[in-house]
């Protein structure tokens, strides 16, 4: 995926962060508990190709949780993580969620999709493994009405592919470089909410 953002950066009007979310707790944790959320690298820190990958290998914590509260992290990422943009009034944005497990706050998904809705963000929500609902993911993607922008995958295999796929489809319109294998971590990682978010 990282090779597919080059033209992005080369370009100057491509911002992406790496956000994850997940938590031990058996209750939500406010999203501004630093415990539950990290961020490999937040909007603007990397501008290359290579930055990207370096937070992706090493800046990622694995395992991170056992419960997956994704419409909290979807709330932080949009109160939080977006509005802290130089560029959040006028970019186009989107948020891309990859998950493990259902979601423990799955009662808030709605609201969710109205938070991002209304701050005109593209949603594309990826579910990895036996554990995810899809029904869940069709309301984070698009309130439910059907499996636009919605992946459902067997294993980490295919993940780079899909998120080379969406990236394409993000950049629109522009020749997209070669993308280069990237390996997937062998380590399962355990309800962690990672996006990244073109701004």
């Amino acid at each position: 995926m990282a090779d597919a953002l080059a033209l992005g950066f080369a370009k100057n009007f491509l911002q992406v962060a790496i956000l994850q979310y997940g938590t031990n707790n058996s209750r939500r944790l406010e999203y501004t508990d630093n415990k539950s959320y990290h961020n490999p690298t937040t909007l603007g820190d990397c501008t290359t190709v290579h930055c990207i990958k370096d937070a992706v290998n090493n800046g990622m914590v694995q395992p991170f949780g056992t419960n997956a509260f994704t419409a909290t992290a979807i709330e932080r990422a949009v109160k939080i993580d977006f509005n802290n943009s130089v560029n959040a009034a006028t970019s186009k944005k989107f948020l891309i969620i990859t998950t493990v497990r259902w979601a423990a706050d799955a009662s808030r998904l709605t609201t969710s999709y109205e938070l991002t809705s209304s701050s005109n963000i593209t949603v594309y929500a990826i579910g990895i493994g036996p554990n995810v609902y899809q029904s869940e993911l069709q309301i984070i993607a698009n309130n439910g009405t059907g499996n636009d922008r919605v992946t459902l995958l067997n294993n980490f295999t295919t993940l780079s592919d899909t998120l080379v796929n969406i990236v394409s489809a993000i950049i629109a319109n522009e020749s997209i470089p070669e993308v280069l294998n990237i390996k997937t971590p062998v380590k399962e990682f355990r309800n962690n909410q990672g996006s990244g978010e073109p701004d």
